[in-house]
């Protein structure tokens, strides 16, 4: 578990149309809010002009908090909100959305397919636990804490932090549950409550598409190049890197060997039947045939229906990797696979299991002489 306080010296403040917004925390930490590129967004927006329009982000979901003063919500062909202090609102932020009237409010934004809440603590000198919402299906979560006024003491995983009014605590969960932590103070703290997975981040910046025959060509050359030792015989392919999609398509051919199988029940076959009806020299070109039509056409073939399209757009250059795809691709790199496979096999027989009598009796078979 890891967290962070964010404070003025940290925000990120920008003007807009309709008045001034400061960034207090963005996730991952190295994203852009005009690039789109992030998962997670908090921050506090001054609105200044009477009527104002938001910025379409079609990519994420909204949830906006008022602190001060009093607003209406119109998103355009749906509904009309009508806001004031400490009330809130979710809307999805591709709707064309104005705002009415003058306030000071709490924003967060998660990308689609994660979730975000917010609700309001007030404080008492009484330790309390807030209330924790769950969330199925999303590997990560993290809480924050900001400071609307007064102060606030956060304790989590045997630490005690103190926020003043205008800073932004956030923690970060080991997993989707998140830990125990309990408020007190003198104040009012804005609680965000966020599950996310990092990899939807990668997966939405490849829109779907229609298959190619662009995609066919690379399909083929996974099927060529998809064997141990490849890399040492294709040299380019240590430069490049399959993402988790690629892969979990590519894993779903191989678990079942279905190009060798299928080879292999085709040379039976055409072996048997050309035995007795056909020439050695025709054998041996059929037997050729049939391979190179597995290798260019039918393997190709159970690739394409299996990996992502467009394929190309799951393979990336190492030295273009997000942050995140290095992170995975350094925990593939420390993990083996034969050996996950050799202990769980292990575990599940009981086979690993110490017994002093088959060491004594070994011991005892060791002492005979041989004959």
């Amino acid at each position: 578990m890891k967290y962070e306080i964010c404070r003025e010296e940290n925000f990120k403040i920008s003007q807009w149309a309709g008045g001034m917004t400061t960034e207090l925390a963005i996730f991952p930490q190295k994203a852009e809010y005009q690039k789109q590129d992030f998962i997670w967004r908090l921050s506090t927006a001054v609105v200044e002009q009477e009527e104002s329009v938001f910025t379409a982000l079609p990519d994420y979901d909204r949830v906006l908090l008022v602190l001060e003063g009093d607003v209406i919500l119109a998103h355009e062909g749906q509904r009309v909100a009508r806001l004031k202090a400490t009330e809130q609102d979710r809307f999805d932020g591709g709707v064309s959305t104005k705002s009415f009237g003058t306030c000071r409010d709490y924003n967060l934004m998660v990308r689609k397919g994660s979730v975000g809440y917010l609700d309001v603590l007030e404080l008492t000198e009484e330790s309390a636990v807030p209330e924790r919402k769950e969330q199925e299906g999303l590997a990560k979560s993290c809480q924050g804490f900001y400071c609307h006024s007064g102060y606030g003491i956060v304790t989590f995983g045997g630490n005690s932090l103190m926020i003043k009014e205008g800073e932004q605590l956030v923690i970060w969960h080991d997993g989707a549950e998140p830990a125990s932590v309990s408020v007190m103070g003198e104040g009012t703290l804005i609680r965000a409550q966020i599950f996310y997975d990092e990899r939807i981040l990668s997966r939405q910046e490849i829109p779907p598409a229609k298959a190619s025959f662009s995609d066919f060509i690379t399909c083929m050359k996974l099927s060529l190049t998809n064997f141990r030792g490849s890399r040492f015989l294709f040299p380019s392919l240590k430069e490049i890197w399959y993402d988790e999609d690629l892969q979990d398509g590519i894993r779903k051919i191989e678990r079942f060997y279905l190009p060798m199988f299928l080879w292999i029940a085709g040379v039976t076959a055409f072996g048997f039947y050309g035995a007795d009806q056909w020439e050695p020299v025709v054998i041996v070109g059929v037997l050729v045939g049939w391979t190179l039509l597995m290798m260019l056409v039918i393997s190709p073939f159970l690739y394409f229906l299996a990996v992502p399209k467009p394929v190309n757009a799951h393979i990336k250059k190492l030295d273009e990797l997000t942050e995140y795809e290095q992170g995975v691709r350094q925990k593939e790199q420390a993990e083996n696979p034969m050996v996950h496979k050799i202990e769980k096999k292990y575990k599940i027989s009981g086979r690993n299991v110490y017994r002093a009598d088959q060491e004594d009796a070994m011991q005892k078979r060791s002492k005979k002489p041989r004959a």
